[in-house]
């Protein structure tokens, strides 16, 4: 007998909601600086002003002027309310529902069990 899929198995399993890219946001002292780095040193291809793709992969890494120096990592899918619906069932703390932000798309939050946040992103609107 053929094994069905585990995920398939639980109650509230809905398709769609898988992470279909990577979004790593670096806030920098000084964005020219940092892009200059990025672009010679590391010999990312810039595709707008201060937003690399990085080669061989689904990862987009962009640059923020803004004086923390954290990491943020978004995680973007296409159905964010069914990515929640999925981490709830694995009681992953959300730290921030699913709600529509400023352009129009729909994002939430949550941690990992060291309290690191992660941003799910559903882009519903595209960017000017």
């Amino acid at each position: 007998m053929p094994l069905g899929n585990p995920m398939n198995d639980g109650p509230y399993y809905i398709e769609g909601g898988e992470i279909q890219n990577v979004e790593i946001t670096i806030n920098v002292k000084n964005l020219e600086e940092s892009r200059e780095f990025y672009k010679d040193a590391l010999g990312l291809e810039e595709e707008k002003p201060g937003r690399f793709k990085i080669p061989n992969t689904n990862c987009i890494l962009k640059l923020k002027e803004n004086d923390t120096q954290d990491v943020e990592i978004t995680f973007i899918t296409d159905s964010v309310f069914t990515l929640h619906r999925k981490l709830m069932d694995e009681n992953v703390k959300i730290v921030e529902k699913p709600a529509r932000n400023k352009e129009g798309n729909v994002e939430a939050v949550f941690t990992d069990p060291d309290k690191n946040r992660f941003r799910i992103l559903e882009v519903t609107q595209q960017a000017d």
